[in-house]
């Protein structure tokens, strides 16, 4: 009785790693709607929007549709920047964006960004935070 008990518990747990979900990828292009193909960072949030940070806008895939997100001249909580560098998100699931212009955070509520700091030479190297919760800025 073991025995048929081992070889029951055996063939069950072959057939319940052969059960894996299946993955599924798209490829996204300009030809689909992304606003360049020189992708520089990638990040997914806690509502599983994937931005991407590209060298002409921001852009926002949810699994369908992009949105994206460009500098306007006339509006004041537009990305400052179309070059997109850095994209970080925090521990409270805050989306801090990095462009050849300084740091913004994304006003999720708003759906705009908001002026965060101009850095001297204006590239954004690296965002990232510490134990502390302190956001750490590279430029």
């Amino acid at each position: 009785m073991k025995l048929f008990v081992f070889f029951l518990l055996f063939f069950y747990s072959l057939f319940s790693w052969s059960q894996r979900p299946e993955l599924k990828f798209i490829h996204i292009s300009p030809i689909e709607g992304l606003s360049h193909s020189f992708v520089r960072n990638i990040v997914q949030d806690h509502k599983g929007f994937i931005w991407i940070a590209t060298a002409n806008g921001l852009n926002r895939f949810d699994g369908y549709d992009i949105t994206i997100y460009k500098n306007n001249p006339q509006d004041s909580n537009s990305i400052i920047s179309n070059d997109v560098l850095r994209i970080f998100k925090d521990h409270k699931d805050n989306l801090w964006v990095g462009t050849n212009k300084g740091v913004q955070l994304y006003n999720k509520e708003q759906d705009n960004f908001y002026f965060f700091k101009e850095t001297e030479n204006g590239y954004i190297n690296s965002i990232f935070q510490d134990s502390n919760k302190d956001i750490w800025v590279s430029g």
